[in-house]
């Protein structure tokens, strides 16, 4: 699969954001993005496979150990693109509005509640 084909799947692009951004854990990955767990997965290992990034341990606070995926040079590269389009601060404009339409859904469905 080419850097191209991969990019156009889906969460492909957060992934590249996320994992372009520093070093991260599938948990953190699983918790920011808003792709199932089994997609995030698939593109990760995708994403291995095509060298984007590459799964290592490492150590956190304390000396805490963990597994996390850390970008390589084609990774970076693609990271790089994403700045230049300027889609960094687009995508962290839809994190906010997903966020947003999550809030106000929640806040209908408790006044929906509240009428039966």
């Amino acid at each position: 699969m080419s850097k191209e084909e991969f990019i156009q799947r889906k969460g492909a692009i957060e992934l590249v954001f996320e994992i372009g951004q520093g070093a991260t854990q599938f948990s953190a990955l699983k918790d920011t993005l808003r792709i199932s767990p089994t997609t995030i997965s698939k593109r990760l290992k995708e994403g291995e496979e095509e060298g984007l990034w590459e799964e290592q341990l490492l150590r956190g606070p304390g000396n805490h150990k963990y597994r996390g995926y850390v970008v390589q040079d084609p990774g970076a590269e693609l990271f790089e693109l994403l700045r230049e389009e300027n889609l960094i601060p687009v995508i962290a404009e839809r994190r906010q509005l997903e966020d947003e339409y999550e809030q106000k859904v929640e806040v209908v469905r408790e006044l929906a509640r509240d009428q039966e």
